[in-house]
């Protein structure tokens, strides 16, 4: 029991000296204009996947700034990997989660059936919050996104969902990515393991930030 404790102020000083140091350098919440894009094709592995959203609606990936964005659910999907939402701090933990702070085994990718074409609503131009002070902590450890070209990228919020950009998240799968603009078709490729680990020593926490 006390090597848990340990474990876990280990954790929330980790988390908290992140925090500080990513404070210095985040700009305040901006409304912006993007593309929503049913029409984009994301492809795992040859296989097309949908997104939902909790309720089992549709959802769709946007585009801003020449990057592809997805849900924070479908990252999730994805990666076959726990996502988590820690509202207090905005932070997205992915992998190592307050919840469960030791790394379990990582499941193969959700792959959901996207909507018919014919069912899914046209291109258009929305409303969304580029939020630089949501912070993206893998295994615990701070991301800093960037796209294509090296410059920083920061999650967006649409319709009360987190959505973080694909290119990043296939770096952290240490996954190839292409994008084929003919067919506005984006493309993650990774060799899928077969060896699973069963998750051991799981504890919940309710709140290690209220200090």
């Amino acid at each position: 029991f006390k090597k848990i404790i340990v474990t876990l102020l280990i954790i929330a000083l980790v988390i908290s000296q992140s925090l500080f140091a990513f404070a210095d350098t985040v700009s305040a919440p901006s409304k912006i204009l993007a593309y929503h894009k049913p029409n984009v094709t994301l492809l795992f592995n040859d296989e097309e996947m949908g997104f939902t959203d909790v309720n089992g609606t549709f959802v769709y990936p946007i585009i801003y700034g020449g990057t592809t964005y997805i849900p924070v659910r479908g990252v999730s999907e994805l990666m076959g990997e726990k996502v988590e939402w820690e509202a207090k701090n905005q932070i997205v933990f992915i992998g190592k989660t307050i919840s469960q702070p030791f790394k379990g085994s990582i499941g193969d990718p959700v792959i959901k059936k996207p909507a018919p074409s014919s069912a899914r609503p046209g291109e258009s131009v929305i409303n969304v919050y580029l939020k630089p002070d949501v912070k993206i902590m893998y295994d615990f450890e701070m991301q800093e996104f960037k796209d294509v070209n090296g410059k920083t990228v920061y999650p967006i919020i649409y319709n009360g969902t987190t959505y973080l950009p694909i290119r990043a998240i296939a770096g952290l799968m240490n996954a190839d990515i292409s994008w084929d603009s003919n067919t506005q078709t984006e493309t993650v490729s990774k060799e899928i393991k077969t060896e699973k680990k069963t998750y051991e020593n799981v504890v919940f926490i309710t709140d290690v930030f209220n200090h």
